[in-house]
């Protein structure tokens, strides 16, 4: 009797130590989403599915929102660069773009390259939609405005020197000889300067210096043109069918881009919305037929023209002048204003 009770005894401990050693089949499965483990399988709750629970899916009463999301190929570019931009959104079946700042504007393509010619900094916007709803994301542009460089060819003289000591920045020179005396006015971002220029001229500069315009012209003789940024203007020992030209465009609210006068006298006045020539040179074709920003006139008739991309000249243009602006353009900067003396040239761009 005592042997049975003893192997019953043993019998059942065997039976607890067996048991106590079974696997717990939750013990290495994990569930997402609110899922709860029930003998080693994922309980999901309504709207998910899957192994772990870690698929969304559709169900009666369950909506699935889009999550916008932006990529861009850079968020720091220079003026007249591009940016690539990418929508990335989750569950979205279409979506919107807002491009503020750039060219595009707008745009419901996945992939969108976008150009912008100003600097600021701008925003971006994405609306990603499905049936469900929308999801909103933004990001920033910063654009920084490219720094104005020059170039010249300039015998000895005050703008030599000053170009010499500082080009970065500047945005227009205009000079001329009058009397074996050099004239000159230089125009920087942030500063100016002249050189041997009459009072009155002084006093049209003196003050209003930070809006003068390319389209200030200096002559010889104590002849001179200052324009301003919101197209005022002051003149003096102009003709009088040239001073009436600039009246009328000014009246008609233009804004004055380039005036110049040839080496035979006559002047060209171009503004954003007409021109006007006395000259009978090349150079009135060129204006006629194209986007002109800029030209300056050179000795025996010479001249070049500019837009931001383009340049025309005459063939007895400063040649050290032509073979600059090709090689600026190649290097992937864009034209901003030219200056021609009668053996010297400046040449903006950025």
């Amino acid at each position: 009797m005592k042997k049975i009770i003893f192997f019953s005894a043993l019998l059942l401990a065997f039976s607890m130590a067996t048991s106590s050693c079974k696997k717990d089949p939750c013990k290495d499965s994990y569930c997402l989403n609110g899922g709860a483990c029930i003998d080693g399988d994922c309980k999901c709750p309504e709207g998910f599915s899957g192994e772990h629970c870690q698929t969304e899916v559709s169900g009666p009463g369950n909506t699935i929102l889009p999550i916008a999301d932006i990529s861009a190929s850079t968020y720091s570019i220079n003026a007249g660069e591009t940016v690539t931009f990418t929508d990335n959104s989750i569950n979205a079946d279409s979506r919107e773009w807002i491009f503020s700042g750039g060219n595009p504007s707008a745009s419901s393509q996945k992939t969108v390259t976008v150009k912008y010619e100003n600097a600021g900094t701008f925003t971006v916007t994405l609306k990603a939609n499905n049936q469900d709803g929308s999801d909103k994301a933004d990001k920033s542009i910063t654009v920084v405005k490219r720094r104005l460089k020059a170039s010249f060819s300039l015998n000895s003289g005050p703008v030599k020197d000053q170009l010499l000591s500082s080009s970065n920045d500047l945005e227009f020179v205009r000079y001329d000889y009058a009397n074996n005396i050099f004239n000159a006015i230089m125009k920087y971002e942030n500063a100016y300067y002249y050189y041997n220029v009459s009072n009155n001229l002084k006093s049209a500069i003196d003050g209003h210096w930070q809006s003068l315009n390319p389209a200030t012209w200096i002559g010889k003789d104590n002849k001179w043109i200052i324009v301003y940024s919101n197209n005022g203007y002051s003149y003096s020992g102009l003709p009088a069918n040239v001073g009436d030209i600039i009246k009328q465009f000014h009246d008609y609210g233009d804004t004055f881009k380039r005036i110049d006068r040839d080496s035979y006298g006559n002047f060209v006045i171009l503004t954003n919305n007409h021109w006007w020539t006395w000259s009978n040179t090349g150079i009135n074709n060129i204006i006629e037929n194209n986007n002109i920003s800029s030209f300056a006139f050179g000795k025996e008739g010479s001249w070049v023209a500019i837009n931001k991309n383009q340049y025309w000249y005459s063939g007895n243009a400063p040649s050290g002048l032509v073979d600059k602006i090709g090689s600026v353009l190649n290097s992937g900067y864009e034209l901003v204003d030219v200056e021609i003396g009668d053996d010297s040239w400046v040449l903006i761009y950025r």
